[in-house]
């Protein structure tokens, strides 16, 4: 299965990019709402531990109140005379009779009805409305077999102020908080007083922050059993009953106040009521309650949710713009420049080595690898281009060396060969000599082809140097020697100009054997009885320049790039001859190339001008070895 570049780019944008970024917009909007859930689960937990403080304080100033009205000496006077009122054996009949006894009964009421004790209770009632004022008679006349007088008397040896569980009162058919106090002069035991107070009034004082948030209020105890619920919600408050839910392995804390989610979408806050072990000279026992506040999370959080909503939105919105930038930037940036690369490739691979790749001279955010990649590709293309023209030209030199190699070596050849033929039989002495003179003649021009070629070779020392101090007056005068033979027999003239030049440093041999290349090749392409001349200058006294000059008709230009080409002759090969010195006659091809590769070697170069009254090749070595050349250039004209 094929992937393309684009899917390729896609699939890195979505796992390296798009997929963080949504897994950071999850978490961060996650934790926003968790934020929000825990900061709204601390503030409704430090709002139950105040409403729990404030229930704390006014249940013991309540108890302190009751207990300072009670421990008056009016008050202690007007239970004496209750209780003192009737006879023992009387008081125990009445409490036989009292449940069946109506309240109308004369008995009941003196009893329930003390005017100095109902005046008090009147006034109590009077300054806080949560004390509740008895309807009915209580269930008994004599209540010290009650469980609050017992737990309140504690068998006469110390005195508590108890608050017992919250319940029923059938006196005051209400549910209450009952406060029980003890009465004595402050030597003996008088009796004991409960005052029933409504459980609404004294959780009506409970915080609920607003209308806005109802907060659900509930009395829990210590084991979990719900005593009572005020839900403003349902518009109603009454005893619950049951327990309150909670999950595996999950405990209510009775020590300290905490927060948790419910169960059923609600926050509840739970926090203890626990009252002073002490209340004046008595022990003060009271249950543990824990007071617990319950609001709806969805409704206190739904402002919260549709800003996570929203903000989901946009994030959502921003990250898909984003990616969609990035897929538009990598289509520009590089996804179309690889499909640029890729077509450039293929059209190569067809054989148009004429094809680059695109490459913008300024980017917006500055070149990068792909335009190194590029460039290195067009780079490489132009090396393969040069590679294929060198190549093209090798081949086209192996050809035209097999074709010039297959006349100018056969023809001595096959000329030596008959010659030998003839010449086995012969006894005629001086035709003898002429042919053995004319077959020396073949073998040298062989051995000169030979050695051309021997010259280029890197193992004939074709590569190497052996510098040496060298005059250049001195080399002239050589090349003159050795080439005046054959200017002589064309009727020429071979004219020498040197200027009192220095010494340079020269492989002798070979600056010797390139400037004859060059003079001979003049004497080749001059008319008979033309002038070849050969000038030596210094210039800028750095390098020797050594001009030669024919009087020939110049090379055309569609050739001047390839003359110092290996076996490049310009013409067929049926126009070379043997010889070296006829007019226009073509050689290998060697004799430039010859020469310019022994004036690089040098460190120098050749220069060639040319024209309709001939050409100048001009040879440039530096005095000194190692002097920076002069770039070699063609031009036209003399």
């Amino acid at each position: 299965m094929r992937t393309g570049i684009r899917q390729k780019i896609m699939v890195l944008l979505t796992v390296t990019a798009l997929l963080p970024l949504l897994a950071a917009l999850a978490v961060i909007l996650t934790s926003f709402g968790q934020l929000r859930l825990d900061t709204l689960g601390q503030t409704l937990q430090a709002l139950a531990s105040a409403n729990a403080n404030g229930l704390e304080v006014s249940l013991t100033k309540d108890l302190e109140r009751i207990h300072g009205v009670f421990s008056h000496n009016s008050v202690i006077d007007a239970v004496l005379s209750a209780a003192t009122k009737r006879p023992e054996k009387e008081l125990k009949e009445l409490d036989r009779l009292w449940p069946a006894l109506p309240e109308s009964d004369p008995r009941v009421a003196g009893a329930i009805r003390h005017p100095q004790l109902a005046a008090l209770l009147r006034q109590l009632i009077d300054e806080d409305p949560r004390i509740a004022a008895a309807s009915e008679k209580t269930e008994d006349f004599d209540q010290s077999d009650d469980p609050w007088w017992i737990a309140s008397y504690n068998d006469g040896l110390h005195l508590r102020v108890y608050v017992p569980p919250i319940g029923r009162d059938v006196s005051a058919n209400t549910w209450s908080v009952d406060l029980v106090v003890p009465i004595n002069d402050g030597e003996r035991f008088q009796g004991i007083v409960k005052v029933v107070m409504k459980l609404t009034g004294w959780l009506g004082r409970v915080d609920r922050m607003s209308q806005e948030t109802p907060i659900r209020v509930s009395l829990v105890k210590e084991d979990g059993g719900i005593v009572f619920v005020d839900d403003p919600e349902r518009g109603q408050s009454n005893p619950a009953g049951g327990r309150v839910a909670l999950g595996k392995g999950e405990t209510l804390d009775t020590r300290h106040s905490s927060w948790r989610r419910a169960p059923g979408g609600t926050l509840q806050a739970f926090s203890p009521i626990r009252l002073e072990t002490r209340l004046a000279e008595h022990e003060l026992v009271c249950p543990t309650w824990l007071l617990s506040l319950e609001l709806s999370e969805s409704k206190v959080l739904a402002p919260t949710y549709d800003r996570i909503l929203a903000a989901a939105g946009i994030g959502l919105t921003l990250i898909l713009g984003v990616f969609v930038v990035g897929l538009v930037l990598a289509e520009k940036g590089l996804v179309r420049r690889i499909r640029a690369l890729r077509a450039v490739s293929h059209e190569i691979a067809a054989g148009d080595l004429t094809q680059r790749v695109p490459i913008e001279a300024r980017r917006r955010f500055g070149v990068d690898e792909l335009d190194d990649l590029a460039a290195d590709f067009n780079h490489m293309i132009d090396q393969m281009a040069h590679s294929y023209a060198v190549l093209r030209n090798a081949n086209a030199m192996k050809t035209n060396f097999i074709r010039i190699a297959g006349h100018e070596l056969r023809t001595p050849v096959s000329y030596i060969l008959a010659m030998a033929r003839l010449l086995r039989d012969a006894t005629d002495i001086e035709r003898f000599r002429h042919g053995v003179s004319a077959m020396a003649a073949k073998a040298h021009r062989l051995e000169a082809i030979i050695q051309a070629i021997f010259k280029l070779l890197p193992e004939q020392g074709g590569q190497t140097l052996r510098p040496e101090p060298v005059r250049v007056s001195e080399i002239l005068e050589n090349v003159y020697a050795d080439c005046h033979p054959f200017v002589e027999r064309r009727g020429q003239r071979l004219v020498v100009e040197c200027d009192a030049l220095p010494e340079i440093q020269a492989d002798r041999g070979k600056l010797r054997d390139a400037i004859e290349q060059l003079t001979m090749n003049a004497v080749k392409f001059t008319p008979d009885g033309g002038t070849v001349r050969i000038r030596a200058v210094e210039q800028q006294g750095e390098y020797i320049a050594i001009s030669v000059t024919d009087q020939g008709a110049g090379i055309p230009p569609e050739a001047l790039p390839n003359i110092f080409e290996p076996f490049y002759s310009g013409a067929d090969s049926l126009k070379h001859s043997s010889g070296t010195e006829e007019f226009k006659k073509q050689g290998i091809g060697l004799g430039l190339t010859v020469a310019r590769h022994f004036a690089e070697l040098h460190g120098g170069t050749v220069q060639v001008a040319t024209g309709p009254e001939g050409c100048t090749f001009t040879l440039i070595v530096p005095i000194r070895q190692g002097s920076p050349p002069e770039s070699a250039s063609t031009g036209a004209g003399i």
